[in-house]
């Protein structure tokens, strides 16, 4: 066995004094940041309703509310779309990242002009 000589390759660190208080705040501020990154990917790609698909779709009534005979249609329209979908007792979820695909490959399959 021969000898290995230590790497030079080995992280530098710089020590700095905290107080108690400090250190609390700064772990609070890298969880909060944490947080707030996992929330905002989970809305990104969280699960979205009938309602929320339709207005993802452009499917929206003149009052705001989501059309959901209108993308009731389109689902029953393109099954596919609908296999992306699960029903969950009497409701329809669909991910929401898979529905943008689906769209983004289907742009005549959503709402063309208001």
């Amino acid at each position: 066995m021969g000898y290995t000589a230590p790497s030079t390759d080995t992280p530098q660190f710089t020590l700095i004094s905290l107080t108690p208080d400090a250190l609390k705040q700064m772990m609070e501020q890298a969880a909060e940041q944490g947080a707030l990154r996992a929330l905002q990917a989970n809305q990104r790609d969280g699960m979205v309703n009938s309602g929320q698909a339709a207005q993802l779709f452009g499917y929206v009534r003149d009052d705001g509310t989501p059309n959901l005979d209108a993308f009731k249609m389109l689902r029953q329209k393109h099954p596919e779309l609908a296999q992306l979908g699960r029903r969950v007792g009497r409701r329809w979820m669909w991910r929401r990242s898979d529905l943008e695909h689906w769209f983004a490959a289907h742009p005549q399959g959503g709402r063309a002009s208001p």
